[in-house]
């Protein structure tokens, strides 16, 4: 067993929970290994028929709680873990997994972390721990739909996501085009249309409601139609500025950025929209090459906030760098996590992303 104490002291940081949580990113492949070994041992009747996918996949899935935990303890915010805790008691739920599964196996990483770490690492790590126990020992209350009644254009947004359920995607185009033609905003549809039925797709997900083909086809067919409405995004006054817009490491959730940008081109911003994937010495020189005013940042995953500062970092290291900006769910999730990561801000969805900008600008 590799004792991390002493490791600890090199990496220079203030406090005992970042120091774990960079430790515990850096490690947490091994980690997880280690956690299907506990559990190996203590249930060999049932965990030593798992052929090698499903070892795999209980690997994959240890790495993420790790992953996940790692970030909470690196941004000082319990909230990070304990909302992935609740996101993963309902996925388990909606995959008939038993209640106790996920659990048994936060104890046995706190006991795997407890032989790596020393105080005051491990009172941080206990303390994020108990309290995802406490969660989970709480009445299983499903997460809440996304489709709300009471807001704009509900009507629409249902009738939206009914038609792409049903794999209509022409009639969902000829839907939003027509509420176009009859006075909707391009920014209503993004805004109260587009991603409400995205954010409503991720809760029929983890519902076990709909398959990753389903949710892969309507993303794309919601990408298809902004390319339809692109004439009404590109029909504006130019103002002179201009944004890169990307997602870190491998994120492959682009939408969100992609209406980010969209909705800087609708107030009359140049932008240079690089999509996910794109690796970070290809976003820097963007910004330069393009002489960006503003680099938009979005990472949908906490285990990716790690891209974020290293993408910052190195904007930041530039001759004149852009004003930086974060997105996506950690960054809702944490009020506070924009300034961890070093950028200049973040905002709740894209309009007020535009605002803030012009703002931080100003």
């Amino acid at each position: 067993m590799v004792m991390f104490s002493q490791r600890v002291e090199s990496v220079g940081l203030e406090s005992p929970g970042r120091q774990a949580g960079v430790i515990i990113r850096q490690h947490s492949q091994s980690i997880a290994e280690q956690v299907i070994a506990r559990i190996y041992a203590t249930q060999p009747t049932t965990t030593h028929d798992l052929d090698d996918a499903s070892y795999a996949k209980s690997v994959r899935d240890i790495n993420y709680h790790a992953r996940y935990l790692a970030e909470a303890l690196w941004a000082d915010d319990a909230e990070l873990f304990l909302t992935y805790i609740d996101w993963a008691a309902e996925l388990f739920r909606g995959l008939g997994f038993s209640e106790t599964i996920l659990s048994s196996t936060l104890y046995h990483l706190q006991a795997e972390l407890h032989g790596r770490f020393s105080s005051p690492q491990i009172e941080a790590i206990d303390a994020l721990l108990i309290a995802a126990q406490t969660r989970l020992s709480e009445p299983n209350l499903p997460l809440p739909s996304q489709m709300n009644d009471d807001l704009p254009f509900a009507a629409l947004a249902a009738e939206y996501l009914r038609l792409l359920l049903e794999a209509k995607r022409r009639e969902a185009t000829q839907l939003i085009l027509d509420a176009v033609k009859r006075g909707v905003r391009v920014e209503d549809i993004y805004l109260h249309v587009f991603q409400c039925t995205q954010q409503e797709l991720g809760h029929l997900w983890q519902a076990n409601q709909i398959n990753v083909a389903q949710e892969h086809y309507i993303t794309a067919a919601t990408q298809f139609v902004m390319t339809q409405l692109y004439p009404y995004v590109f029909a504006r006054q130019p103002t002179g500025l201009r944004l890169v817009a990307a997602s870190v490491g491998n994120e492959l959730h682009e939408l969100g950025v992609r209406m980010v940008a969209d909705f800087f081109e609708m107030a009359g911003w140049d932008t240079y929209y690089l999509g996910a994937n794109t690796p970070a010495p290809g976003v820097v020189r963007a910004v330069v090459d393009y002489r960006a005013d503003v680099l938009a940042i979005s990472a949908t995953m906490t285990p990716h906030l790690a891209e974020v500062v290293a993408l910052i970092s190195d904007a930041r290291r530039l001759p004149t760098p852009p004003i930086i900006l974060v997105g996506g769910h950690p960054f809702i999730i944490s009020s506070t996590l924009w300034r961890q990561v070093g950028a200049d801000g973040t905002a709740p969805d894209a309009r007020r992303a535009v605002q803030l900008a012009e703002q931080l600008l100003a």
